[in-house]
């Protein structure tokens, strides 16, 4: 089928077709980074890259996209060559490859399949590579893979204390003998610690000609910054640049064993299932009707006074439908939820991208990629943390003459890490770099009227500063990101999300954004306020605590409103009748919340305080203009309807 010919696919097909190429695609690229980075061995890897071009290529004609078909027959051609050992990828090749994937998985993506002008010129590049003689087979490349055993012996060191370093050397193209350069650098390594393994061997050092040398150190302490600098600094006679970096043992890496039970599938299978997000939003439309039924029954007991035994009916039916709505909820929600690991898989091609254009050598590590998260919320979190890691390589880590100069590893680190906090998953974004000069940024603030310069201020208050809309301490701005530049976007971001973002930093030692959010949106637990007739909720998280309080013991200061709470703190005070042009009754004494908020907190003043309860949050049309305090909606027990305020927006 050419170009011109119009392609029409069963719109059910093309969705499965869709979804199975993107995770290929996704799949695809991610070895291809293992590959470059050589955490992975290529006898590993590279059958993996042959079958998935071959998977796509079939579906790729089983669905008549012959140009499709015909790109990923030229590529799978170029991996069966590297399979074969006949040629090595080159890093120019990996990044044709990378983008490549990344056109197809856009094409794939759009959906307009009669739009194939883009894989000419891709088709002509394959064909260049795959005609072209492959000299790099003679330099064969340098890989260091553990086993499992090795792998596990790694984790053992780690976890009683120890520390272990993976060493890489680069030996000069003139050098006259690079096994005797290399076995001097093993000698030379011995007196820090016990090598574990090298790539090459020391038999192959000695009749094989190479150029890189690889291998694992295992110490007892953490070098000092001085021993770091004896490692990275080492030359042989000349001949030679050392690399040094933590070796970072995922334990996630180890086999899981697989327990033998007709209630679990047996290894080789898939335990997973695509399901669609349409069925999810109805059972947890079902969810919602469910708890409303479960909180009537709860009404309707707590008012059955006059007969004993149908209060204790209703009572003992109340607890067990309590428990089945609550497992139901969960079982429920959890088929919306998603390893975090499909979230952070996004940013190996995000890391080596700025890298290279920064001209620094930077390793991403990932921690908790198991976590659980709600897969909107993920989506949501995409770009606070793209903007985070950026923002990390480009103005928190140091380039790597200067890391040397410093006594670090020249390849500076940038880690993500999530873990479950209750109802909360916790994500950090991590740098070992400059880390945030707490001077510069008052100097900052004081010429941006921020505050004044006698202002006593906390360290905590002063680095949020750089939340604040345009703030940065960057010398110069660049087009990748600027250290507090767009960092209030990010803040506002997770506000939105009904999360926190907190900053901590050592000077020289490196920064951690730590980002708090929901698993998840939909259900949350509230507290129900009065204004008017109209019954309104508030995420109970975001209240710190609640008193009565009487109008004489408010002060006014122009148009604004304040009162002393009884530690003494003077807080700003909002009405939410007035916020929400309700009329007031009257009343000598009237409920406020104190509402947390990202300076100080905020205090809310309510007719009634009508209860808690646990509610489904939908969301309001979005069709409709809608105020940007009003959150969603919920249906409550007595099938009564409350809008659910986002507390953020209320200023």
């Amino acid at each position: 089928m050419g170009i011109n010919d119009e392609i029409n696919i069963n719109e059910e097909m093309s969705k499965v077709f869709q979804d199975e190429t993107h995770d290929q695609l996704e799949r695809m690229m991610t070895i291809l980074l293992q590959l470059e980075d050589g955490s992975n061995g290529e006898n590993d890897v590279v059958p993996e890259l042959f079958r998935i071009a071959h998977n796509i290529k079939g579906s790729a004609g089983m669905m008549g996209l012959e140009d499709l078909k015909v790109l990923m027959h030229t590529m799978e051609n170029l991996y069966d060559a590297v399979r074969n050992r006949k040629r090595v990828l080159d890093s120019k090749q990996v990044d044709f490859l990378l983008e490549c994937s990344r056109q197809i998985m856009t094409y794939v993506q759009i959906g307009n399949w009669d739009d194939v002008n883009c894989f000419s010129h891709l088709r002509e590049y394959f064909n260049d590579i795959l005609s072209t003689d492959s000299t790099k087979c003679e330099q064969p490349s340098v890989l260091l893979v553990l086993s499992d055993e090795e792998n596990q012996e790694v984790a053992a060191w780690q976890e009683s204390g120890h520390q272990v370093y993976g060493v890489e050397g680069e030996i000069d193209t003139n050098c006259m003998m690079p096994g005797a350069a290399a076995i001097l650098l093993i000698e030379f390594l011995k007196k820090y610690g016990c090598l574990m393994k090298t790539s090459p061997d020391m038999e192959t050092m000695k009749n094989t000609s190479f150029s890189i040398i690889k291998a694992v150190l295992k110490t007892k302490s953490e070098l000092t910054p001085e021993q770091a600098n004896e490692i990275i600094s080492y030359v042989g006679h000349g001949d030679i640049q050392v690399k040094l970096r933590k070796w970072v043992y995922r334990s996630e890496k180890q086999p899981i064993p697989i327990l033998k039970n007709e209630n679990h599938p047996e290894k080789g299978q898939d335990s997973t299932v695509r399901v669609d997000c349409a069925k999810v939003e109805q059972l947890v439309n079902e969810i919602q009707d469910l708890l409303v039924i479960n909180a009537s029954i709860r009404q309707l007991a707590s008012n059955a006074q006059s007969n004993r035994a149908i209060l204790k009916n209703l009572d003992n039916i109340s607890q067990q439908l309590d428990i089945l709505t609550e497992s139901i909820q969960q079982n429920v929600m959890s088929l919306g939820m998603v390893p975090i690991k499909q979230l952070f898989g996004r940013f190996p091609l995000i890391v080596r991208e700025v890298a290279k254009k920064k001209s620094k050598q930077v390793e991403l590590v990932c921690f908790g990629e198991d976590t659980e998260i709600d897969k909107r919320m993920a989506e949501q979190l995409v770009n606070p943390l793209t903007h985070l890691v950026r923002n990390a390589i480009d103005h928190g880590l140091e380039g790597p003459e200067r890391r040397k100069e410093s006594g670090k590893p020249q390849i500076g680190t940038v880690t993500l890490r999530a873990e479950e906090e209750g109802d909360y998953i916790v994500i950090s974004v991590s740098d070992d770099g400059l880390g945030l000069d707490a001077e510069k940024i008052r100097s900052k603030a004081v010429k941006q009227g921020l505050i004044k310069n006698d202002d006593p201020i906390s360290h905590d208050r002063l680095l949020n500063l750089i939340f604040q809309p345009g703030f940065s301490t960057a010398d110069t701005v660049s087009d990748i990101s600027g250290r507090g530049v767009g960092l209030d976007v990010v803040r506002d971001s997770i506000n939105d999300l009904k999360g926190e973002i907190e900053v901590n930093t050592v000077l020289g030692k490196g920064t951690v954004f730590r980002l708090k959010v929901p698993l998840t949106l939909a259900v949350i637990q509230t507290l129900l306020v009065k204004a008017g007739e109209q019954t309104f909720g508030i995420p109970l998280d975001d209240v710190v605590g609640s008193l009565l309080i009487k109008p004489e013991e408010l002060e006014r200061h122009g148009e604004q409103i304040f009162c002393k709470l009884p530690d003494g703190e003077e807080i700003s005070v909002l009405n939410l009748n007035s916020v929400l042009n309700i009329p007031e009754r009257n009343s000598r004494t009237h409920p406020m919340l104190i509402i947390k908020g990202q300076k100080q907190p905020l205090g809310l003043v309510t007719e009634e305080i009508a209860g808690q309860e646990k509610v489904v949050l939908k969301q309001i049309n979005r069709a409709l203009e809608t105020n940007p305090i009003i959150l969603g909606a919920a249906f409550l027990g007595g099938g009564e309807m409350a809008v659910m305020l986002n507390t953020q927006k209320i200023r």
